[in-house]
Parts: structure tokens; C-alpha cells; sequence
């Protein structure tokens, strides 16, 4: 697990960047800030907390602003810290409790911040899939080329023609081609399923920023482009008519980078959210 700290709240994340607990502590006015409670999705241990809570408190420190409590609990926690203390911009007694400081503090909507958190989690997850699927995609693209163009439609002859010293212009350019179009999927398949790393408030984050969309629509260009040269020129062209089997009757393959590409810009445009 990891906590990441906020200008404006400390969140406690599981491996996969999902949410299990936080503080909120928004800025209700120029140097204030209200603490109302620690919000999480499970029991937590004392340590826990309090670890949490001195983080949102040295956060609150560094941010040169004074917290009003909104809960018996924060009350109790400055009641229990006396160092901490002049932080507190609006010091309820102990004795008043917390039904005092309700009188003049409006409650802010946790149940609100909460909700905001689980929609970015679950939209994170959602993106995470999304990413995933398109990594597949490219995997797909890889795979039916290496299969059908190379093995079965006998790209592979062409390789090893070269190989074996009967090196012609033909050969050298479709051998060329195809080494060319293997590498860039199989870089791609890891490019696409990586992330950038972005800092925030001073917290580095990786996020899904849609790689591998551009990859998706050159194969989508390089495979349209090819057929139109087939149709207008392939008649006269052995290079061309070679390269219809081995690019263009590859089944699927031009479905996987289509459904990869519209993935990726889903990515592109919500995965930073």
C-alpha cells in the first residue's frame, strides 16, 4: 500500500492505485480549511490513521493555512495533540464537544468526495481494461501477420531466399517490408500498454495518456494505402502482388488495429481524467 499526499487531501492506495482510505481538508476560505473525518472502505488500525492524519496536518502546515475541526474525532485527535494546536483556526473545548463547533461550521460533503473517489477509481479500472484490450489488439495484429502472411501465405519463402544468397530487388524489399512491420507491432504491443509518468501537487503518478493510438492508424493507412496500389498497380507488379498476400489477405488483422484504434482514443481522451 502507499500514501500519496495532496494540497488538499492524503490518500491511502493499494498496488493497483485504487483508493481504500482518505482525509479531505479543502480550503473553505483564503488560509482555512476544514478537516470533517477519515472517510475509508474498510476497518482501519490506529497507526493507520493516525499516520494519515499527521500527514494531512504536516500538509496543512506546509500549505501556511489554520483547519477548522468538523467532527468529534478531529477534535479529539487536536485535544490529544497539543503540539498541533495552533493550527486550529476555531478551538471548540473539550468540553463543548462537537455539537458546539456543528453550530457554526457548515459540514462539507464527504459522502460527495467519497463518491468522486470511487467514480475516479472505477473509471481508472475502467481505462486499465481499455489499455489492456488494446495491447491485445496490437498482440493480434502481430500474431495474424506472423501467421498468415509470413507462415502460411509464404512470406517466409521470400526471407529465406534472401538467406540463402538468391538476393533480388523483389526479395530484398518485401524481406525489408515485413521485418520492418513485425518490429514495429512488437515495439508497439509494449508501448501501447505502458504509461506516462505525470507530477501533481508533487506526486508522481503514472497515467494512460492513449499510447499506441498513432501505431494503430499508420497500420491502418499502410494497409489502405497498399490495397489501393493493388488495385491501380498490381496487375504489372510482382512486388505488389506479392505483398497482397502477405499484408492484405491476413484475416481480421485490419479489424484488430480498427477496434485498437478506437480504444486507444477512448484512452487518449478520458484516461488522464
Amino acid at each position: 500500500m502507499l500514501i500519496k499526499v495532496y494540497k488538499e487531501k492524503v490518500l491511502l492506495k493499494d498496488d493497483q492505485d485504487n483508493t481504500i482510505a482518505g482525509i479531505d481538508f479543502p480550503q473553505t476560505q483564503t488560509g482555512i480549511c476544514e478537516i470533517s473525518d477519515i472517510y475509508s472502505e474498510r476497518k482501519l488500525a490506529d497507526n493507520v490513521r493516525e499516520k494519515l492524519m499527521s500527514l494531512a496536518v504536516n500538509q496543512v502546515r506546509k500549505n501556511g493555512w489554520k483547519v477548522v475541526p468538523n467532527s468529534t474525532q478531529i477534535q479529539t485527535w487536536f485535544n490529544t495533540h497539543p503540539g498541533d494546536r495552533d493550527l486550529v483556526a476555531s478551538v471548540v473545548p473539550e468540553s463543548e464537544g462537537y455539537q458546539a463547533a456543528a453550530d457554526h461550521i457548515e459540514k462539507p460533503p464527504m459522502i460527495s468526495e467519497r463518491a468522486k473517489t470511487e467514480a475516479k477509481n472505477t473509471s481508472r479500472g475502467i481505462m486499465r481494461i481499455f489499455q489492456n484490450l488494446s495491447g491485445l489488439a496490437m498482440f493480434c495484429v502481430f500474431i495474424l501477420f506472423m501467421y498468415f502472411g509470413v507462415y502460411v501465405n509464404g512470406g517466409m519463402q521470400v526471407v529465406l531466399n534472401v538467406i540463402n544468397g538468391l538476393v533480388s530487388f523483389d526479395n530484398l524489399v518485401l524481406t525489408g517490408a515485413m521485418a520492418l512491420f513485425a518490429v514495429f507491432t512488437l515495439i508497439e504491443i509494449f508501448w501501447t500498454l505502458s504509461r506516462k509518468k505525470v507530477t501533481k501537487d508533487g506526486v508522481t503518478e503514472k497515467v494512460d495518456v492513449g499510447r499506441g493510438l498513432l501505431a494503430f492508424i499508420l497500420i491502418i493507412i499502410f494497409y489502405y494505402g497498399l490495397q489501393y496500389a493493388v488495385d491501380r498497380y498490381g496487375m504489372n507488379n510482382n512486388v505488389l502482388q506479392q505483398a497482397n498476400l502477405y499484408f492484405l489477405q491476413v484475416p481480421l488483422m485490419i479489424y484488430f488495429a480498427m477496434g485498437g484504434a478506437v480504444l486507444s482514443l477512448i484512452r487518449k481522451l478520458f484516461g488522464r481524467k
